[in-house]
């Protein structure tokens, strides 16, 4: 939890300072440019996990599964 408060603080450091130096127009492009960039690699990760969603979780026929039955004795 932390690691998010320092991630979200230099964030809005560096929003205030584009602010500041009145660079709101680059901003803007940054920000254009990685919404474009995490769309593409969102679409990447869904065609990839319906890729993978094809194939069986046990590729051993299911002799991996556990066994309900009580020990003997």
């Amino acid at each position: 939890m932390p690691r998010w408060t320092v991630v979200f603080l230099v964030i809005a450091l560096v929003a205030g300072l584009f602010a500041f130096l009145q660079l709101e127009g680059t901003s803007t492009w940054v920000a254009k440019v990685l919404f474009v960039v995490f769309l593409v690699l969102f679409v990447a990760s869904l065609i990839i996990g319906r890729m993978r969603s094809g194939k069986s979780a046990l590729s051993d026929g299911g002799q991996n599964t556990p066994d309900h039955t009580p020990p003997p004795g």
